[in-house]
């Protein structure tokens, strides 16, 4: 299966937050949307990295500070693997 077609089969696409917006926004659209992820985008749309629920949960644990206050930036992945929409196969 192609990346292609694993992404249409998402009902809901792939989700994003910008870089600049805080953890809580990240958190409440991750629970409201029930996801486990979303990609980071830059202010010009790039993919810059992405927020993952372990991200989240390394956040609370090492108390990194108020939720409203950090940046999603401050805790993101930052290292991304990126393929094409025609790229190879996928395990099934």
């Amino acid at each position: 299966m192609k990346l292609k077609e694993v992404l249409d089969q998402k009902a809901s696409g792939v989700l994003s937050i910008e870089v600049s917006k805080s953890m809580q926004a990240a958190v409440q659209k991750m629970y409201d949307k029930r996801i486990g992820a979303l990609l980071v985008k830059s202010e010009t749309g790039e993919p810059v990295g992405i927020l993952s629920e372990r991200d989240v949960l390394r956040f609370y644990a090492e108390q990194l500070g108020e939720a409203d206050q950090v940046k999603v930036s401050e805790v993101m992945t930052q290292e991304l693997f990126v393929e094409t929409l025609s790229d190879q196969q996928w395990a099934e």
